[in-house]
């Protein structure tokens, strides 16, 4: 787990479920978890980087 400083939430398309920017500068693909669904991203999960790419999970 990380702490979540430095991490923040950005707001998108859908404001309930802002998008995550990671210490590294880039901002998450996905909007929502990526495990569940109905749920918003934390920013104290670790993402998961597919092809260089953030992927955020709740």
């Amino acid at each position: 787990m990380l702490d979540d400083d430095g991490i923040f939430y950005v707001l998108g398309a859908i404001p309930e479920f802002p998008r995550v920017r990671y210490r590294d500068g880039q901002l998450s693909l996905n909007e929502s978890c990526a495990i569940r669904l109905e749920n918003k991203l934390n920013r104290k999960i670790p993402p998961m980087y597919v092809n260089g790419q953030p992927i955020g999970f709740c």
